[in-house]
């Protein structure tokens, strides 16, 4: 019976070679041949972690029984560590994947029949979309939404609630902000610091939009009082210029782009993957961005990723910079804004 090396000694052998381990020393220490060792490393180099798995007997047969083994490897091992990457973000990941340059890759089809097979896809319903209503043309960055996703615990991160932003006329995956709540798991809500922060940061990538839409939580709108003053946040935003606008009470679908992107997020990032502090889920969500909006296709815009559809949405036109902001506040904006309403508060008999 053959004896073979395990994958925790491949991946021994890859991270130790990327480490500066001597072949010769890997061999001696795990027992196997130096041309095991070498093979090993270089196939570790060349595919990855996924490289590291291999299959043996006779070729197999059913969906993608044509392609590589590698490819097939490569695809199980995305799909094991990711498993909200669905066939249309797998065959993107392969066609810009080095190993697999030049290459004829599986069509999306494909890869779904490949994951049922391998029991790693899900029943889905038949689908019947509603009869479609007339919508209003919107330009990009003229309405971005924004939204908290319901907070989640990750381990080694501690409680985080992705804060969420797209931009309603291109369809952008703006940003994906993890707001920290801190270690312990208890229920707790993003502030307006914290919006202003992630704010802050979409408005340096894309610039200023001409509007802002926000459902009815306690930082946007005073939703405790009958007649309801604007909030700090609200105000800042009056003061750079940026409306902002309520979706209908009890009416979630006002905001629907940014309520599925709560999904798209973590599939994409959070499910299935480890991540050692904040700064490293951070890090995933900016980078995962620019493979949303440039290379994954989007099918409310005929299957063309957002930045294929809507070049010009690049930047909105509006700079922003965090040391431009004292002098872009323009507190007559305020002035403006206040002078066109009413409020009311009762009063104790003292006055």
């Amino acid at each position: 019976m053959a004896v073979m090396t395990s994958l925790e000694e491949r991946i021994d052998i890859l991270e130790s070679s990327r480490a500066g381990e001597e072949v010769w020393r890997i061999s001696r220490r795990l027992g196997w041949r130096p041309s095991t060792i070498r093979k090993w490393r270089n196939r570790g180099r060349k595919l990855g972690r996924a490289g590291l798995v291999s299959r043996m007997g006779r070729p197999s047969r059913g969906a993608l029984s044509s392609f590589s083994p590698e490819l097939r490897d490569t695809l199980l091992c995305w799909r094991q560590e990711h498993p909200g990457w669905g066939p249309e973000t797998l065959r993107k990941e392969l066609e810009h994947h080095p190993a697999f340059a030049g290459q004829e890759l599986p069509h999306p089809s494909s890869i779904g029949r490949f994951l049922a097979e391998k029991g790693l896809s899900k029943r889905y319903e038949r689908h019947q979309d509603l009869p479609k209503e007339a919508k209003p043309e919107g330009l990009p960055h003229e309405v971005w939404e924004m939204d908290a996703q319901g907070y989640q615990f990750i381990p080694d991160v501690g409680q985080v609630s992705l804060i969420n932003f797209n931009d309603r006329g291109s369809h952008l995956r703006l940003l994906s902000y993890p707001c920290w709540l801190g270690h312990k798991q208890v229920e707790r809500h993003a502030q307006t610091s914290d919006y202003q922060m992630a704010l802050r940061l979409a408005f340096t990538d894309w610039g200023l939009p001409q509007a802002l839409q926000v459902d009815h939580e306690s930082v946007f709108y005073d939703n405790k009082s009958k007649s309801p003053f604007p909030t700090q946040l609200h105000l800042w935003l009056i003061a750079l210029g940026v409306s902002l606008h309520f979706g209908r009470h009890g009416r979630p679908t006002d905001q629907g782009m940014t309520e599925r992107s709560h999904q798209l997020w973590d599939k994409q990032v959070v499910q299935g993957a480890a991540f050692t502090d904040w700064q490293a889920l951070y890090d995933a969500l900016y980078q995962r961005r620019d493979f949303l909006n440039n290379i994954l296709p989007c099918a409310s815009l005929d299957n063309r990723p957002p930045l294929a559809a809507y070049p010009q949405a690049r930047h909105s036109g509006r700079s922003y910079r965090l040391e431009w902001e004292a002098e872009m506040l323009d507190l007559k904006r305020i002035d403006v804004y206040l002078g066109q309403g009413r409020w009311f508060r009762r009063v104790g008999s003292n006055g």
